[in-house]
């Protein structure tokens, strides 16, 4: 994609635009900066301007994968320099998905977007729909932004989290019977978390399921223990 088509497929955005107005300003090692609600991202990866690592992932939500065989073209979105000390704050991080989600809907053969924390590739259609939800004040898109793997102890564990956080998750042995619904438990999880931030002390939560579960901060304050409460 070059910058005169990306410019063409933003340009009936209400809340999307780009700050530069030439295109030899604006492909640039620094990325084409763009501004949703006062706060600048870059993206990298036009094909007329400097290339970008491929990215690669680990897990995949409503994704099948690219074929081997495939070519594929990657735009990077990146928050600009202002914002680089606070990256990680709600704000910034709905502002950083809102920005991808008007890009990827604008672009009709935009297939997946990877997030990179999680190591987590994700259906455009999936993202951008969880993302439109937290945007209109709904909830937290938490499929989109943390992954899990089950630990060689047999706990399932987050990864991602600690982007936002500062701390994994791990739903500690014994975990519901049934591995969906364990998966239900911890996304509901990581999902509150996400939202209330750090765990420093223990706390005591219902699980969606209406049974009491407890949440401890580790020894090293690196991860949530999550037990039956």
């Amino acid at each position: 994609m070059t910058f005169d088509a990306l410019s063409a497929a933003i340009d009936d955005s209400p809340f999307l635009s780009i700050t530069s107005a030439a295109s030899d300003a604006a492909i640039t090692d620094t990325g084409i900066e763009l501004v949703i609600d006062g706060l600048t991202f870059d993206l990298f990866g036009l094909s007329d301007a400097p290339h970008v690592e491929q990215a690669s992932w680990a897990h995949t939500v409503a994704f099948d994968g690219m074929p081997a065989s495939s070519r594929f073209e990657m735009l990077v979105l990146k928050p600009g320099p202002h914002l680089a000390g606070g990256h990680a704050l709600l704000p910034v991080v709905r502002g950083w998905m809102q920005c991808a989600q008007i890009l990827a809907e604008a672009l009709p053969d935009c297939t997946a977007l990877v997030w990179p924390p999680a190591s987590l590739a994700v259906g455009a259609g999936f993202f951008c729909a969880g993302v439109r939800r937290w945007v209109e004040r709904g909830t937290f898109p938490t499929a989109s932004l943390v992954a899990f793997d089950t630990s060689l102890d047999g706990a399932l564990q987050s990864k991602g989290l600690s982007y936002l956080t500062g701390q994994e998750m791990r739903l500690e042995q014994p975990l519901p019977e049934v591995l969906v619904d364990a998966e239900r438990v911890a996304l509901a999880l990581a999902g509150h978390l996400a939202l209330s931030g750090r765990i420093d002390a223990v706390q005591e939560v219902t699980a969606p399921d209406g049974r009491p579960l407890r949440l401890a901060p580790s020894t090293n304050g690196r991860f949530v223990r999550v037990t039956a409460g």
